[in-house]
């Protein structure tokens, strides 16, 4: 058995579904060993099906602990902001909770999608109308390329977000906002002319996507150092969050949209 929990151990759940929808929790241990270097192991993956109760969650965590024997020596359990989650560690009465920054983080930006402008909503509506279309036309998108290197650019497909992760949203409009260009050179051909508009969005100015972009790029480095499984993050929490806090107080001279 490896050399584990000789300092300091922490104990982090999560759940997740395959490709085939089946559902799973795994379990992994984090701790810092006899030389002080830290080390992370997978415990175990459970496939549940069923309702994800509390009292579900909790047995499958019991037998984790219980196969280990870890029963008393996990210091700290992290997992997601749900319920069912927190109810599990009620249940199983085992070591402190300490909520996922990065999820929370997730859920707080997945928010700014509904902002009450409606030009922002028509404008993401748009994009993401035009990087489908570049995603299913094989020509559209080798359209786009030839353009990409005419302006000697790298040949970078455009990025569909993903409804469950903010930061791909993010991902899709900078990537978008840096390729405009060679898409108003792809758009302006024969071939696609009468398939995209940009039109709506230019009509709208597409600085609020830009402005969007920029602001939002400290959350996208704050979430990238929280996934970091070779580093300890929880140091880096307090002074992530007052960096936040500091970027994100409004200022008299913001823009509505940034407000």
């Amino acid at each position: 058995m490896w050399r584990i929990f000789d300092l300091i151990n922490f104990f982090f759940q999560d759940g997740w579904s395959s490709r085939a929808v089946q559902g799973y929790e795994t379990y992994t241990c984090h701790y810092v060993d006899s030389n002080f270097r830290l080390q992370s192991r997978v415990l175990g993956t459970r496939e549940y099906s069923g309702s994800h109760t509390g009292e579900a969650l909790a047995s499958m965590l019991l037998d984790v602990l219980e196969e280990w024997q870890l029963q008393g020596k996990v210091v700290l359990v992290t997992v997601d902001n749900a319920s069912n989650m927190t109810k599990a560690l009620r249940l199983a009465n085992v070591a402190l909770r300490m909520p996922c920054l990065a999820h929370t983080l997730n859920i707080a930006s997945e928010r700014t999608f509904n902002i009450d402008l409606e030009d922002w909503a028509t404008m993401l509506k748009q994009i993401r109308a035009i990087v489908t279309h570049f995603h299913k036309s094989n020509k559209s998108t080798e359209i786009l390329h030839e353009k990409q290197r005419l302006l000697e650019r790298a040949e970078l497909k455009l990025i569909m977000d993903c409804g469950s992760r903010w930061n791909s949203t993010h991902a899709m409009l900078k990537r978008f906002s840096e390729e405009l260009p060679a898409i108003q050179l792809a758009v302006a051909t024969t071939d696609l002319q009468k398939k995209v508009s940009l039109k709506p969005i230019q009509d709208r100015s597409f600085s609020s996507a830009i402005e969007y972009v920029r602001l939002m790029n400290t959350v996208v480095k704050a979430t990238a150092l929280l996934s970091s499984d070779s580093l300890p993050t929880i140091g880096c929490v307090l002074p992530m969050l007052n960096k936040l806090k500091k970027q994100f107080t409004p200022e008299e001279e913001d823009t509505e949209l940034t407000k």
